[in-house]
């Protein structure tokens, strides 16, 4: 195993002397593994290594085992261990995905938290079979080129070292290095599509051709290399045609279809749409003339004047500024439709008034904990906020967005602020240094939206 990570790791360029790495442990053989080989082979790396745990609270008693195992083994290595405890049954409710979207979601939230905050890489402990399960995943939905992708040996600050090892190789290497481990039990379970692919299809498919890992692996190596060309064609070809009045597309039947369809998912990137098939095809028909005009939100269009493509936005009247108010007891409309009342409420027992005020709890902020200059406010550009209880710290932006809040709304949506920055934000509750506590006061903001939309 050591020959085929360190060749990854050199050919990719995953790690650079110096580093600091921080390995995601969940506590089944693949992470563990990774965790011992980049620990006993630290010092020829040239690295600092971290850990990092996400106990998801899915399992009941087997999700602390396998967080207080991940515990044991990095404290008996002296390995510095971040931990994120998350109810992500109850996430994935709040926010409408599948627990195992949310689940992602607030695993890699994680990551790039502690990657910022280290200054470090993230080794994740995907391997061989991951990613021919994941090709097979793709298949099974309908996919192109990038579907057969695989999963990438790096992408951002986000490394797989394990990539190019199999899941034989992972248990013949924690047998030689008497490494254990915990199981999920819900890998073993087939209701799951993955699980599917992995217990059933795969070893039919392994009967077949014996080293059927190998070759999805060249399928996807391959499948990456082609991919990066079309889309290289496509920027280029775009880039020739770019011209002030939009972009020259005389003679788009001379443009190969491959080469066509990834110049409209970049004009489309350019406008700041992340393309989905339908919007490339419906773009795709306005470049070739089978269309005049498409539209692609509310505001955006793309029409073909002769042989020139221009994207379009729809001019409306300008929105009302959200007035900044100062944060103190009344009732107050700083923007047209939204009214907020602010009141002062005791909170003698924490504990009694959560019961009491169970509805209000996103609402309430401790007012004794405010610094100087607090205000109402609508959200600032790099305005953040560390949420009671996750304690993890995000930006605006990025909660908005994870909420799939419409950017037209987002401008509306009231922020509690003193000079050390976020203090609540209307719909998702208080930053942490804002937490109640027994003897505090309570300042409760209730927001309402006319047109029947209310927060309470």
């Amino acid at each position: 195993m050591k020959t085929k990570v360190m060749k990854a790791i050199a050919e990719y360029s995953l790690l650079e002397r110096g580093d600091t790495v921080i390995a995601a442990v969940s506590g089944g053989a693949d992470s563990v593994s990774l965790l011992h080989f980049l620990f006993t082979n630290r010092d020829e790396l040239g690295i600092t290594l971290r850990a990092c745990h996400v106990n998801h609270n899915l399992r009941g008693e087997e999700s602390v085992r396998d967080r207080d195992f991940v515990k044991r083994l990095c404290a008996d290595g002296r390995i510095p261990l971040d931990i994120l405890e998350e109810d992500i049954a109850a996430l994935a409710k709040e926010r409408g995905l599948s627990q195992e979207e949310c689940g992602r979601e607030v695993r890699y939230a994680f990551f790039e938290d502690l990657s910022r905050k280290y200054r470090a890489r993230i080794a994740t402990a995907h391997t061989l079979s991951d990613s021919a399960e994941t090709v097979l995943f793709h298949l099974a939905r309908g996919t192109g080129l990038a579907g057969l992708q695989g999963i990438p040996p790096k992408r951002g600050n986000i490394i797989r070292p394990l990539l190019f090892c199999s899941r034989e190789d992972i248990e013949t290497y924690c047998v030689h290095n008497n490494i254990s481990f915990v199981t999920d039990s819900t890998n073993l379970e087939t209701v799951y599509s993955r699980n599917k692919i992995r217990h059933i299809v795969v070893p039919a498919l392994c009967e077949i051709n014996p080293a059927f890992l190998q070759a999805v692996s060249r399928v996807s190596r391959l499948a990456r290399q082609d991919n990066d060309c079309l889309n290289a064609l496509a920027s280029k070809e775009l880039q020739s045609r770019k011209t002030p009045e939009g972009t020259n597309l005389s003679a788009p039947d001379g443009i190969h279809p491959a080469v066509l369809s990834r110049m409209a998912a970049l004009l489309l990137a350019e406008q700041g749409i992340g393309p989905s098939e339908k919007e490339i095809v419906l773009l795709t028909d306005v470049m070739e003339g089978k269309s005049g005009k498409a539209q692609f939100s509310e505001s955006l269009y793309a029409e073909k004047a002769g042989a020139v493509l221009k994207f379009s936005r729809k001019t409306e009247e300008a929105e009302p500024v959200f007035r900044e108010i100062p944060l103190q007891e009344g009732t107050f409309e700083p923007i047209n439709g939204v009214i907020i009342h602010a009141e002062l409420i005791n909170c003698e027992n924490f504990e009694n008034f959560k019961k009491t005020h169970r509805n209000l709890l996103k609402n309430v902020i401790n007012y004794d904990n405010i610094k100087s200059n607090p205000v109402i406010r609508a959200r600032r550009e790099h305005d953040k906020i560390s949420l009671f209880p996750r304690g993890v710290t995000k930006s605006l932006k990025k909660l908005y967005n994870e909420a799939k809040i419409p950017v037209s709304l987002r401008d509306k949506i009231p922020v509690a602020a003193d000079e050390s920055g976020v203090l609540w934000a209307s719909g998702f509750g208080c930053d942490s240094r804002a937490a109640l506590v027994s003897g505090c006061r309570a300042l409760c903001i209730t927001v309402t939206y006319k047109r029947n939309r209310a927060e309470t």
